[in-house]
């Protein structure tokens, strides 16, 4: 494996000697300081060096990228890399805030490369044998937990809110924080209270906290946290388990387990030999072992985005709770386990409707602007909407072909690249089964990133073609990875691989969660609508188009632009019980 080191402060130096010793290849280093790369590379004999991570990405020749630099370039450098189908390892914190850890799952979600963050703790032998041993507790009742410097703390950029983000409770703190949810199980939080002030330095960075948390679970943590300290209770990502049937430590480790027919406390110990450091070179070393094991097996590791994201929004929580002095509550929904993602990095659609005019009518704005970034844009409709020419004198054959020549028309407008038709007849009258097979034949064969269809749950639909279209493309789309599902042609299931769709993006939705600008594509989008001639009479069609003027206004209110198309996007996994 080819891997190259973002950052080549102390922290990689550890990383690279880990490396070495796994005997990867040490391809790259990146550094905007010209005179700490050229001494880390001459000590690892690292022969590419670069100013940027774009630069480095550019040459490629790199499989995984140890991203250790100030917390300020961590999102972009990983989602560089990650857009870049490289694998990273991120040191922690994860990000500035949860808003990037966000974006930085979105972009591994979608690239498929793994992303790991360095959550080093849950590697070390100690903390590993109480997690194991924490059954004998019993039920976890609460925690306590220590991530504190006594008598010395960081400078430079780990001082400065501008490049960290925060002081000891992101530096610190985010240790005690995810060696708790590890020893806990990753529970989600539920609610933060924290105290934290600077009180030791002149910086504009906190020194000192105190945070509570309740997990999900019913647990209750303690964390303290700082830098400068006169005193800590444990060294560094100590922790304590309280339960019904005894208490565990990590840092001094051990159990303490009452006898009551002994009446007395049994102490079990872990019988390691005492080491000279709780944090050696063989913690780093086990931990980009596991991150190697994962990329070569193609395992999401753990702790990964989603434990570091979890971490983040912990930590964001803390400091809101200290300005406000409230509890801040952490809500738990799929967007939460499974981040958003991005539509706007989507570079090939299928968009399934069912009828000629639905997409259109649906996304035309947003779909328009995809196409103009570089998109490849693909409708697939489901019936012949033969029921929706409003000439009842045509017949079938001429229906048809005027129904084409608006859609073809109003495509070139949008910029779509193809077409198809299922031919399936209008108002319903067919399996959705049969539906849902031709389009997982059509999704094979097309394998598209993004799928666009309608919400079949809407509220108040009454269509039968739009909640089996629905259905049928949510089911497809959750099914077309499964090898064991079956098209309906055979031939295309031992011909083409199943295939993965990043997300699923839901027009004529009343739950949006995602408000897409479409005040540049604003006319595209009308003068698409305008094409459909066979489909409304012209009064008709102004009163659509008036619909859709008023429509467009009231979703951007409270936006920062003028025009919006609401949509549902969920990430694939999500369509099924959110795993």
């Amino acid at each position: 494996m080819k891997i190259a080191f973002a950052g080549t402060g102390g922290i990689n130096k550890v990383h690279a000697r880990g490396a070495q010793k796994l005997g990867l290849e040490l391809v790259a280093a990146v550094n905007h300081r010209p005179e700490s790369m050229a001494e880390f590379s001459k000590e690892f004999s690292i022969p590419r060096q670069y100013e940027t991570i774009e630069a480095m990405l550019k040459d490629g020749g790199v499989d995984a990228v140890v991203v250790s630099t100030p917390n300020y370039l961590h999102a972009p450098q990983t989602i560089a890399a990650l857009n870049a189908g490289v694998h990273v390892m991120v040191e922690k914190p994860m990000a500035m805030n949860a808003r990037e850890a966000e974006q930085m799952c979105a972009a591994a979600d979608k690239s498929g490369a793994l992303l790991m963050v360095a959550h080093c703790w849950r590697f070390h032998p100690e903390v590993q044998w109480l997690k194991e041993q924490s059954e004998k507790l019993g039920k976890i009742i609460r925690t306590k937990a220590y991530s504190v410097h006594v008598h010395w703390g960081p400078s430079g950029w780990f001082a400065q809110k501008e490049f960290a983000g925060g002081g000891a409770m992101a530096d610190m703190g985010v240790h005690a924080l995810d060696t708790t949810r590890y020893l806990l199980g990753d529970p989600q939080p539920v609610s933060v209270y924290a105290k934290i002030g600077t009180h030791y330095g002149s910086y504009d960075v906190d020194d000192t906290g105190v945070i509570i948390i309740e997990w999900d679970n019913g647990t209750t943590s303690y964390i303290e946290t700082g830098w400068w300290q006169p005193h800590s209770d444990s060294p560094e990502a100590g922790a304590q388990l309280y339960g019904l049937k005894g208490f565990g430590s990590v840092f001094p480790t051990h159990l303490e387990i009452p006898n009551e027919e002994e009446q007395r406390i049994d102490l079990i110990e872990t019988g390691f030999p005492q080491q000279e450091s709780h944090q050696p070179q063989s913690l780093y070393d086990d931990q980009l072992k596991y991150f190697v094991e994962c990329v070569e097996k193609n395992q999401t590791p753990i702790p990964g985005g989603l434990e570091g994201w979890t971490n983040m929004k912990v930590v964001d929580a803390a400091y809101e709770s200290s300005r406000t002095g409230k509890a801040v509550e952490i809500k738990v929904t799929i967007e939460t386990i499974l981040p958003t993602p991005d539509i706007f990095s989507a570079k090939r659609i299928l968009c399934i409707q069912p009828h000629y005019d639905d997409n259109d009518i649906g996304a035309a704005g947003i779909l328009a602007q995809l196409a103009k970034n570089g998109a490849e844009i693909i409708y697939l409709t489901v019936t012949n909407d033969l029921m929706g020419v409003v000439d009842s004198s045509l017949s079938d054959e001429k229906a048809a072909a005027a129904l084409k020549r608006d859609q073809f028309a109003a495509a070139e407008i949008v910029g779509v690249k193809e077409q198809y038709w299922l031919g399936y007849p209008d108002a319903g009258e067919y399996n959705y089964f049969d539906v849902r097979r031709d389009l997982l034949k059509y999704i094979r064969i097309i394998k598209p990133d993004f799928v666009f269809t309608c919400d079949p749950w809407l509220t108040y639909e009454g269509h039968r073609d739009h909640i089996q279209t629905g259905l049928a493309a949510s089911e497809a789309v959750m099914f077309a990875g499964l090898t064991k599902i079956a098209s309906s042609d055979p031939k295309v299931d031992s011909a083409y691989e199943p295939h993965d769709i990043n997300g699923i993006a839901f027009y004529f939705t009343r739950e949006p969660n995602v408000i897409a600008d479409i005040s540049s594509t604003w006319e595209e989008k009308i003068g698409a609508l305008r094409c459909y001639e066979a489909q409304f009479t012209p009064q008709d069609m102004e009163q659509l188009l008036v619909a859709m003027d008023a429509k467009s206004q009231q979703v951007a209110q409270g936006q920062s632009f003028p025009r919006g198309e609401p949509l549902k996007v969920l990430n694939t996994s999500a369509l099924h019980v959110g795993i």
